[in-house]
């Protein structure tokens, strides 16, 4: 089975782009695990002490982060996640340019946001 690892702004995606995320990510891959690295977790909790629109979908994603499975993951931001996905062979789903820049350099496939309504796979073939 595959496994896909979200990342901070994915999570954050289902409050502020409406998009059903574990839907639009089993629609792109199938059957799959869906991850949280701990270091995405970390950045969450930090979110959700901010004010405005950034905590409200904060919220959103620390309980959606309760559907998935938490992995305790080594280094941090983006190079954790890049290191992680690496050594697992997963799919990242990101809308961080550079972080999406860099997983395709390393030819990690990427799932991201596409027309502001539906997710897009890049990268993989089964």
């Amino acid at each position: 089975m595959r496994t896909v690892i979200v990342d901070t702004n994915a999570l954050m995606m289902p409050a502020q782009k409406g998009i059903d995320l574990e839907n639009e990510v089993t629609r792109l891959v199938g059957k799959c695990e869906i991850t949280v690295p701990s270091i995405v977790v970390d950045e969450i909790n930090h979110l959700v002490c901010r004010e405005g629109k950034i905590r409200s979908a904060a919220r959103v994603a620390q309980s959606l982060i309760k559907r998935f499975r938490i992995v305790k993951t080594p280094g941090t931001g983006d190079q954790g996640i890049v290191d992680y996905a690496k050594k697992i062979k997963g799919i990242v789903v990101t809308n961080d340019k550079e972080l999406k820049k860099e997983l395709r350099d390393t030819e990690i496939p990427v799932i991201y946001l596409r027309g502001n309504n539906h997710l897009e796979l890049n990268g993989w073939c089964e």
